[in-house]
């Protein structure tokens, strides 16, 4: 159970506007019919604007694995480069809560009583991928994982898609795969064959939401001894709010360590 809460948690591992909901418009998406260059390609992607100070997002999270199939509501509260908030909720109360700066990864949930505090290295030992504050941003905001500017890769096409694959894998490869429109992330996949681990995250579709464009789901298909699904819908997207980011471990919780 640890690893489970550990992986729904970390991979979630995410002038002011007060509305309580923003529509957006969606993003035009088309296939790639012709290769781009990988500075192109690389370049487009980076070009998504996510210029904001705050955002906070309410979703409905959908988790399988180990037998067991579980729907909960999932506020993300993000306060950007400097820390995330996750409060998972079921049927109105939180169950499982996790803060994560850029030094620290914190989570406690209540089906057990326990909490983690730690930093990041165990964490990417046991997901199989060097992981930081910074990676888990990208991922809640639809940006590649890795800084592709430090990646060696090479460029192709793939069923309608930029293919961006890496060339440096020191036992981990990467690809990662973008339309052709706006060059927005559509999946990326991060291999390791030996340890027989993979974790692929998946984006579907996107909107513009006050000049930002973020995904509106998020498809993560993780699989180490078992195989973990879990899907984040975003239903409603404000920014630029200003946002408390409450976190405090009951005292009677055991601490655990991931293994």
């Amino acid at each position: 159970m640890k690893k489970v809460f550990a992986l729904c948690l970390i991979l979630l591992t995410l002038g002011a506007c007060k509305s309580t909901q923003i529509p957006g418009t969606d993003i035009t998406e088309s296939a790639a019919s012709q290769s781009k260059s990988v500075l192109n390609i690389v370049n487009g992607h980076y070009k998504n604007s996510l210029d904001f100070k705050t955002a906070f997002i309410k979703g409905s999270t959908n988790y399988q694995g180990k037998g067991q199939n579980l729907n909960a509501t999932t506020e993300i509260r993000i306060e950007k480069d400097k820390q995330i908030l996750l409060n998972v909720k079921f049927l109105g109360f939180t169950v499982a809560k996790a803060l994560i700066t850029k030094d620290k990864v914190q989570y406690y949930e209540k089906m057990n009583s326990a909490y983690f505090e730690g930093d990041y290295r165990m964490l990417s030992q046991w997901l199989g991928t060097d992981l930081d504050f910074q990676k888990v941003q990208n991922l809640l905001l639809g940006h590649a994982i890795n800084d592709l500017n430090r990646e060696k890769l090479i460029a192709s096409l793939e069923e309608g898609l930029h293919k961006l694959e890496s060339t440096n894998t020191k036992g981990l490869e990467s690809t990662y795969y973008f339309e052709d429109e706006g060059l927005l992330l559509k999946k990326e996949a991060l291999t390791q064959k030996k340890q027989n681990r993979s974790i692929t995250i998946s984006y579907p579709n996107y909107q513009k939401i006050q000049n930002i464009t973020l995904p509106t789901e998020i498809k993560i298909d993780a699989e180490q001894e078992k195989t973990i699904h879990l899907n984040i819908i975003y239903n409603q997207v404000t920014f630029n709010e200003e946002l408390t980011f409450p976190y405090s471990v009951p005292s009677n919780y055991k601490r655990i360590n991931i293994n």
